[in-house]
């Protein structure tokens, strides 16, 4: 199974950090994300996700996590359009589809 490979960036305390991570699932103002590092809910980030076969990337650049659990944690993204809401839920069925 596919997923859909993202980059984030933001400011820990004082510090930059850009990781990766995999967007596990979506809901109506929100991303699900898996990655290596604990993050803090209140975090602002910036996400680019990648379009799976496709040199296509999606950019938020405003997003907050709402919650933390180990390195399981979710992103408020009240700021993304409709459309951009659409094209992200289109993105994220094509990758769960593909084998």
């Amino acid at each position: 199974m596919k997923h859909l490979n993202l980059t984030f960036s933001g400011m820990d305390a004082k510090e930059m950090l850009i990781e990766t991570g995999v967007v596990t699932d979506l809901c109506q103002d929100g991303i699900g994300i898996h990655a290596q590092r604990a993050l803090k809910p209140g975090m602002e980030l910036a996400l680019l996700i990648g379009c799976p076969d496709s040199d296509d990337h999606m950019c938020i650049p405003e997003a907050r996590v709402a919650w933390a659990s180990g390195d399981y944690f979710g992103v408020s993204t009240r700021t993304m359009t409709p459309e951009d809401c659409e094209k992200l839920r289109q993105m994220f069925v094509s990758a769960r589809c593909q084998s």
